[in-house]
């Protein structure tokens, strides 16, 4: 449990036209300190950094080593950081059984660079392509919905076989350009259905309590890891 304030230092200079800048620092892990760019005359969004600063610092340090990343390093070509989450199941079940459901849906978050992006993947029985405008849309708990549109066509042609089931699951990961403040909201409010659609139509999935806590806590561990570092030019 995390202990003493947190320190904010916030300088705003308006008057220079510089940009505004906003500190955290750490009362008792200085390494911890978290530092944005805000964008100019926006207040809606600067205190929404505030809030998503502030919390993610003062419940990092208590769950920091839950954060595990499916890809968190540095191109060795390019030098792009790259930060790749485990992907979510949103309804844990047998993930290739397809018993009950002929698909599942999974949703994560990634970042290329400062690029940042939230990572859905259709798994199915049948083949399927994503069209270029295909959207994926998130509906959270007061009703609100995010939708995001894909810039990529994406096809699910190879098929993953399951000899248990004598089954073939075919899925790829669809990348949807996002900003800091689309993947905010998985952290101030529980995500309860996720549409995906493709050029077979959509597939639609309702959250579970337990995948609903994990997507924003997968939200909470790559918004600290990605600090800093992202850039508001998804659109």
């Amino acid at each position: 449990m995390v202990t003493g304030s947190c320190r904010l230092a916030y300088q705003q200079t308006a008057c220079t036209g510089k940009p505004q800048i906003l500190r955290y620092r750490h009362p008792l892990h200085p390494s911890d300190s978290l530092e944005y760019e805000l964008p100019k005359q926006n207040s809606k969004i600067m205190k929404r950094i505030a809030f998503i600063a502030l919390s993610i610092l003062l419940s990092f340090s208590a769950f920091s080593q839950k954060c595990k990343f499916a890809r968190n390093d540095q191109d060795e070509f390019t030098e792009m950081r790259i930060i790749e989450t485990f992907v979510i199941n949103l309804k844990p079940v047998n993930m290739l059984s397809f018993k009950r459901c002929p698909y599942l849906i999974f949703l994560g978050f990634t970042q290329h660079g400062k690029g940042l992006y939230v990572c859905g993947v259709l798994s199915s029985l049948t083949p399927y392509y994503i069209e270029e405008d295909n959207c994926l849309y998130i509906k959270f708990e007061d009703d609100s919905i995010l939708k995001l549109q894909t810039k990529t066509g994406n096809f699910a042609l190879d098929g993953t076989y399951n000899p248990s089931t004598g089954l073939t699951a075919f899925g790829v990961p669809n990348l949807y350009p996002a900003t800091m403040d689309n993947v905010a909201t998985f952290l101030e409010k529980k995500a309860v259905k996720v549409r995906i659609e493709t050029s077979k139509g959509y597939y639609e999935e309702e959250l579970t309590k337990k995948s609903s806590a994990l997507l924003m806590e997968t939200a909470k561990c790559f918004l600290y890891e990605s600090r800093g570092i992202v850039e508001d030019d998804a659109n």
